[in-house]
Order: C-alpha cells, then structure tokens, then sequence
C-alpha cells in the first residue's frame, strides 16, 4: 500500500525545497510513522533540504499530531 506515496517520491526528488507542502492524514500514530519511515527511506538524502544534512530542521518532512509539542505545532 504505501507503494501508492511513489508519486510523493518522485515529486519531493525533483523539487526538493520547492514541493508544496501535503499533507497526509493517518489514523492512528502508528500508521503516520509507517508512511513517514517508508518516505524517509525511499527519500534518503533527498528527505533534507540540504543533502549533506541530516538534522531535523533540515528535513523536507514532518510529522504533527495531537501529541505533537507546541513548537513543533507552531513551526508547521
């Protein structure tokens, strides 16, 4: 199933900073991770703005939920 985000792949390659953002609901935490692991790992380095990065602030994705901090909520 999570074959079906390939297009997400392939856009986030070739646009980088540029994709817009899109948003993915899930419902459950669990499900959101799976799809966010399975984009990080078909991503690679091009998860990160700058591909020599792998700090979090660089990252192209994020995860937000009801759990989420209050930063976090305001950096989205």
């Amino acid at each position: 199933m999570l074959k079906q985000l390939d297009w997400l792949v392939t856009f986030v390659k070739q646009y980088g900073k540029d994709t817009p953002k899109t948003i993915i609901f899930g419902n459950t935490l669990y499900a959101v991770a799976s799809v966010m692991n399975y984009l990080m790992m078909s991503l690679g380095a091009n998860a990160f703005h700058t591909n020599t990065s792998k700090k979090r602030q660089d990252c192209l994705l994020g995860i937000f939920h009801c759990l989420s901090s209050k930063s976090t909520k305001k950096d989205c």
